[in-house]
C-alpha cells in the first residue's frame, strides 16, 4: 500500500511561543503538524513501516543530541518564510544526507537546495512573505534548543500529521 511519509525534527511547541503565534496566523499546516525541521521531505512510497525505521536505525546509528539555534528570517522562492537554523545547521545537513542513502535515495529532490530551516508562514506571492519577513522579524528571538530524537510521520486524511516512529539520539 502507497503511503505518504515524512523524517523530521519536531519541536517543541512549548518552547517557540512566539514563533508558533506567527505560524498560527501564516502557516496553513499549523494545525496539521507542530513545528518542525523537515529532514526528508514528504515521498509516496511503498515502504513498509518496518523498512522506514530499519533505513532510520541504520542511518542515525551514532549520533548524539545536539543543540540548534534558530535565528534570521528568509523568504524562499515558493513563497515560504522561513525561520533559519544557524548553530547545529551542519548536523542537520549531516542527517539530510545520511537519511537520503539507501531506499530514500530515489525521493531526494535535485531541483532544491536544503537549507535547514522552519517555515513558519505560506504564502502565495513572495511580495506577501516579504512584507511578513519585515513585520515579524523582531519579534522573534534567538530560540536555543535541543535536537534528541527523529520522528517519522505518516501524512494522512486531509494532511494531518500521524506519528509513525520516534527515534531517540544518544
Amino acid at each position: 500500500m502507497n503511503k505518504t511519509r515524512a523524517i523530521s525534527i519536531f519541536l517543541k511547541r512549548s518552547n517557540l511561543e512566539c514563533v508558533e503565534m506567527i505560524r498560527s496566523k501564516y502557516d496553513d499546516l499549523f494545525h496539521k503538524i507542530p513545528p518542525h525541521i523537515t529532514l526528508v521531505f514528504p515521498f509516496r512510497s511503498d515502504l513498509t513501516l518496518e523498512a522506514c525505521i530499519e533505513h532510520m536505525h541504520s542511518c542515525l546509528q551514532g549520533y548524539e543530541s545536539f543543540s540548534i539555534r534558530l535565528e534570521g528570517l528568509k523568504v524562499a522562492d515558493d513563497g515560504c518564510l522561513f525561520l533559519l537554523v544557524r548553530d547545529g545547521k551542519e548536523q542537520i545537513e549531516q542527517l539530510n544526507r545520511s537519511l537520503y542513502s539507501g531506499p530514500l535515495r530515489t525521493y531526494k529532490s535535485e531541483e532544491h537546495t536544503f537549507i535547514p530551516h522552519v517555515t513558519i508562514g505560506r504564502f502565495n506571492h513572495i511580495e506577501q512573505a516579504k512584507a511578513v519577513q519585515k513585520k515579524v522579524a523582531q519579534l522573534i528571538p534567538n530560540l536555543s534548543l535541543l535536537v534528541d530524537r527523529i520522528t517519522l510521520e505518516s501524512i494522512g486524511v486531509h494532511g494531518y500529521s500521524e506519528l509513525e516512529y520516534v527515534y531517540q539520539l544518544n
